[in-house]
């Protein structure tokens, strides 16, 4: 279980067995103090979850996410939570590489 914390509803837990992870991008600084990753997960019936986090050495770790219906709109999701964040852009154009990309099953 992990508590996934959304820019727009309470936090939630989350069994990853349930929800596991179908794409993700993940970036950092040039000199590692910073690290910046995103994750696309979906449930069996279509339902997904963006969740982004950028952690600082030393420092607290910022987290987004995004609750997006089956019929929702992955894409406007993970630009939202990267924005939220000050995440970069190639960080979530990896995820949504991977998510486009990725075999469907």
């Amino acid at each position: 279980m992990i508590t996934i914390t959304f820019r727009d509803r309470d936090p939630m837990a989350i069994d990853t067995a349930v929800w596991p992870v179908i794409a993700y991008g993940d970036g950092g600084s040039y000199d590692a103090e910073i690290t910046y990753h995103i994750r696309i997960r979906r449930r069996a019936d279509g339902d997904m979850i963006v969740s982004a986090t950028v952690e600082e050495a030393g420092q607290n770790t910022l987290r987004s996410g995004e609750y997006v219906s089956a019929s929702g709109h992955v894409e406007g999701a993970v630009s939202r939570v990267a924005e939220d964040l000050g995440i970069p852009f190639h960080v979530g154009n990896e995820c949504l590489y991977i998510f486009r990309n990725r075999p469907l099953v």
